[in-house]
């Protein structure tokens, strides 16, 4: 048992954790571009960034998709299309908002997020599953095997133990002792003890 849930920790696991790392570095990046598309590059987009992508294992953050904050500012569109107002001709403004902090929902937002969702909840969720089942088969055909050597090597490890604990070790000795000089006066009684485990 011991031996499985090693394998499935040490081998399994970290397996699975290099391709997710990959698949969650990625998406994290791409979602976080496709909904603040105007944050500023920095230390605090990358923990933002790892933060909402590693908090997706354990539930779904569904507030970023949803409506903005009512007290983001919505910039109005240039009547040629190319810009925002109040925004300079040389600010390449990708957002619809003037603050960079608040979320744009939109089309590829929603595209980009369902996919990873479902890629991690539903694909990867499954090739882990198959790793541990994998393992469980190829350790099921040798945990007999691992068994009888463990149970071999703890009756092994018993009789070769003394008989009395540690403070009391020394009756132990002066046990064996005496077994062994009775056995050294008395060598026929060890002969016939030798026949009959022959």
């Amino acid at each position: 048992m011991l031996h499985r849930i090693k394998r499935m920790t040490l081998v399994d696991f970290t397996g699975f954790m290099r391709v997710t790392a990959l698949i969650v570095i990625s998406n994290g990046i791409v979602m976080h571009s496709t909904l603040y598309p105007d944050f500023p590059l920095g230390g605090e987009l990358v923990r933002r960034a790892f933060f909402n992508a590693m908090i997706s294992f354990f539930l779904t953050p569904a507030d970023d998709f949803g409506e903005p904050n009512p007290q983001c500012i919505l910039l109005p569109r240039r009547p040629d299309r190319y810009g925002y107002l109040g925004i300079p001709n040389d600010v390449c403004k990708v957002g619809r908002y003037y603050l960079p902090e608040c979320n744009n929902p939109g089309f590829w937002p929603y595209i980009f997020g369902l996919q990873y969702f479902l890629f991690l909840k539903l694909v990867l969720l499954t090739i882990l599953i198959a790793l541990f089942s994998n393992t469980e088969k190829e350790m099921g055909a040798m945990g007999t095997y691992i068994w009888k050597y463990q149970r071999y090597e703890l009756v092994v490890a018993f009789s070769n133990r003394l008989a009395f604990p540690a403070p009391l070790s020394p009756i132990s000795y002066c046990l064996m002792l005496i077994k062994y000089i009775r056995n050294f006066c008395n060598p026929k009684n060890q002969k016939r003890r030798g026949n009959v485990i022959e």
